[in-house]
């Protein structure tokens, strides 16, 4: 996942950004996820608190892991 300008990708408006050092966590609110996304992008390339940005995904690089419900036996692998 990678951030984009306005108008690119997919549409998400930034709810909050965490300073880790160098990175910073970026929370995002997009729409029709009950969920927000982060993503941890450097310093000089973060984001506006509140502003509108864009999600690329490359679906080549894109790993899916199963949902823990809190019934999986093995450690919380389903």
């Amino acid at each position: 996942m990678r951030l984009l300008d306005a108008g690119e990708g997919i549409p998400a408006r930034v709810l909050d950004l965490r300073f880790l050092g160098d990175v910073v966590l970026v929370e995002m609110a997009v729409q029709g996820l009950d969920a927000p996304l982060f993503a941890r992008v450097r310093e000089s390339d973060a984001p506006a608190l509140g502003s509108e940005v864009g999600i690329g995904i490359d679906a080549g690089a894109v790993l899916v892991f199963a949902a823990d419900h809190g019934n999986a036996t093995n450690g919380g692998v389903a």
